[in-house]
């Protein structure tokens, strides 16, 4: 299976429209929680996630089923963005890169990951694989921002850390931003953080799918 998005015109190498509005009060408050790498990675997320999908289409990449099914989510941006309707508890999720080592899309690993919801705030947890840990905050009316942290099962710093933002004994796990969307009661965590990549590679993003 190819990469089409012919249904799609917005996407392009350019900013997906309804992933970069104006950064109004509540994106202007969590990007001055975070350090000004992170800030600034946020902001540019939209343009990598579409230059990503721009390149993908050009050299017409295959794609991964699931995949693509997950990529049409956030092309076209038509979810509903309710982020009530995502039920508390254990979930299935399952990790996919687009655009590392010019591969269309892969699965990386599914895994079990836990919702929890106090006081209007959701966080958002994986239980296997390597760790992670973020809470969902006001950004925009249809998106969520995602703080949070990476870790390993030995180390002890779980929460985003301005202050502090590699993991003592390994720098390839810690702190982490990125998008969230709500859509028919799933979650689709959107990043393009690269911590533990050799090389810098602006034509890749992470989507962390939660059923």
């Amino acid at each position: 299976m190819v990469l089409s998005i012919a249904a799609t015109p917005a996407v392009a190498d350019q900013p997906l429209a309804w992933l970069a509005p104006a950064c109004g009060a509540p994106c202007q408050a969590v990007r001055a929680q975070l350090t000004p790498a992170d800030a600034a990675e946020l902001a540019a997320l939209p343009g990598q996630v579409a230059h990503t999908l721009s390149l993908s289409e050009r050299a017409m990449l295959p794609l991964n089923n699931q995949a693509e099914l997950v990529l049409r989510r956030i092309a076209q941006g038509n979810n509903d963005g309710n982020f009530d309707s995502v039920r508390p508890g254990k979930h299935l999720c399952t990790v996919y890169w687009f655009g590392f080592l010019e591969n269309g899309s892969e699965k990386v690993g599914t895994h079990s990951c836990r919702v929890v919801r106090k006081n209007g705030v959701i966080t958002v947890g994986k239980s296997t694989g390597d760790g992670f840990s973020a809470t969902l905050l006001p950004y925009d009316g249809s998106l969520r921002a995602v703080v949070g942290r990476t870790f390993l099962p030995e180390q002890k710093e779980r929460t985003y850390d301005r202050d502090k933002p590699a993991n003592s004994g390994n720098e390839n796990y810690g702190n982490k931003v990125g998008l969230a969307i709500a859509d028919k009661g799933r979650l689709y965590l959107i990043s393009i953080n690269e911590r533990g990549f050799t090389d810098p590679d602006t034509s890749f993003f992470e989507v962390l799918a939660i059923d």
